[in-house]
Parts: C-alpha cells; sequence; structure tokens
C-alpha cells in the first residue's frame, strides 16, 4: 500500500495543479473535451500491446478480439460519459478510471492469458505508464468537474403541521 502510494501521489498532486491551471484557461464548460482527450492513453496503450504480441508471438485471431473489445468498452464508456456531464459530472470524471478498469479486466488479461500459453509475456512498464497517466487526468477531470446542481426540497415541516 504504502508503495502504491509514493508511486500515484505525485500523479493526484500534478493532475490536481494541471487540472486547476486548465479549467481556468479553458473553462468548466470544457468537461466533455477533457473527458473525451483522457481515454486516449487506452487505445495508445492497446496498440503499444498489439505490436508487441504480434511481435513476440502469434496469437492469431485474439488480436482482432482484443482490439474489438476494447474499442466497444471505449464507446460504451465514452457514451455513458458524455452523457453523465451534467447530470453527474462526478461520475463522468471517473470514466477514464472506469474504462481503464474494464480494459484491464477483460481485453487485456485474455490476451496475457492467450500470451502465457504461448510461452511468450508482456512488458509491465506500458501498463504501469498507462496507470499512472490514468491517476493524472483523473485528478485533472476532477477540478474539471462542476458542482452538483442543488436540489431543492420541499420543507418537511410544512406537511407535518396540522391545520
Amino acid at each position: 500500500m504504502n508503495l502504491l502510494l509514493r508511486y500515484a501521489l505525485p500523479f493526484i498532486v500534478v493532475g490536481l495543479v494541471v487540472g486547476l491551471v486548465l479549467r481556468r484557461v479553458w473553462g468548466r464548460s470544457r468537461l466533455r473535451l477533457a473527458i473525451v482527450l483522457s481515454l486516449l492513453p487506452v487505445p495508445i496503450h492497446a496498440v503499444a500491446t498489439w505490436s508487441s504480441a504480434s511481435r513476440r508471438a502469434d496469437p492469431g485471431s485474439m488480436l482482432l478480439v482484443f482490439l474489438i473489445v476494447m474499442l466497444l468498452i471505449l464507446g460504451v464508456v465514452l457514451w455513458y460519459g458524455l452523457r453523465l456531464v451534467r447530470v453527474r459530472p462526478l461520475w463522468a470524471a471517473a470514466m477514464p478510471v472506469v474504462a481503464t478498469g474494464l480494459y484491464l479486466a477483460i481485453p487485456y488479461a485474455l490476451m496475457v492469458l492467450r500470451l502465457r500459453q504461448l510461452s511468450a509475456r508482456l512488458d509491465v512498464l506500458p501498463t504501469l505508464v498507462l496507470l499512472g497517466t490514468i491517476t493524472f487526468l483523473a485528478a485533472v477531470l476532477l477540478s474539471f468537474a462542476p458542482r452538483a446542481p442543488k436540489l431543492s426540497l420541499p420543507n418537511p415541516g410544512r406537511w407535518l403541521r396540522r391545520r
């Protein structure tokens, strides 16, 4: 846990500072653009993984399945994240983390298992860079997320009083 905090804390602090600067420059209304841009590390990592896997072994049709599932996950998360911008901006800011988690849990894990069957291994460094980048971008998006709209609830005492 201590190693995880040492690794993630600089990304979070720098991400919050960069997010505050970008919010001043772009304004809070650019959350949609920031969400789209923050999802770019996932396909970049997927292309790097695809390239590395095709050099190390011939996993066959698994590469095509890997890319299709990754694009499907990104599409669904992007669509859902852009819908959440107005209603739940903090949930929308968490979409890069959700996309990365789903990507690492489903297509990437299946690719790693397939490559182990072929006696090939992937490097860990690109995945660590992906995790650091997503941590940084999630911190940037947190400062972009506007406050949730205040709900005006009726006074409950009005219903409790007898007339």
